[in-house]
């Protein structure tokens, strides 16, 4: 019965249980994390979800203003969040070299694109 699951029906009377959910995280940096990540000699950034393998990858130098999910540049990862209409990560950056450079909880939710700037 929730219009957000991936699962809805239209015709569902009743809850009973069977909703499902995707959602999306859109990462991005701005001119003044860029810099930083280029002045600490970082050329690739790495993007790894609850310490687990790499989910994606970016140039550390290059940066938007406020972008829109679904942009060319945006790392975009995709979740399966099953029943669970919003769920909760940490999201790690690695440097080229493997060192962990930043360390964030983020919150992705069902049917939702979530743009998230690296602070």
């Amino acid at each position: 019965m929730d219009v957000n699951a991936t699962s809805y029906e239209v015709v569902a009377q009743k809850d009973d249980g069977s909703c499902t959910y995707k959602g999306s995280l859109g990462i991005w940096l701005d001119e003044t994390k860029a810099q930083e990540y280029v002045s600490l000699g970082i050329d690739s950034l790495y993007y790894f979800i609850d310490y687990k393998e790499k989910a994606g990858a970016s140039v550390a130098s290059f940066y938007l203003n406020p972008p829109s999910c679904g942009d060319v540049n945006v790392v975009t990862l995709n979740f399966d969040l099953g029943k669970y209409s919003s769920n909760n990560y940490t999201l790690l950056v690695k440097s080229e070299t493997g060192a962990v450079v930043d360390n964030y909880p983020v919150t992705v939710e069902g049917n939702k694109c979530t743009l998230f700037l690296l602070k």
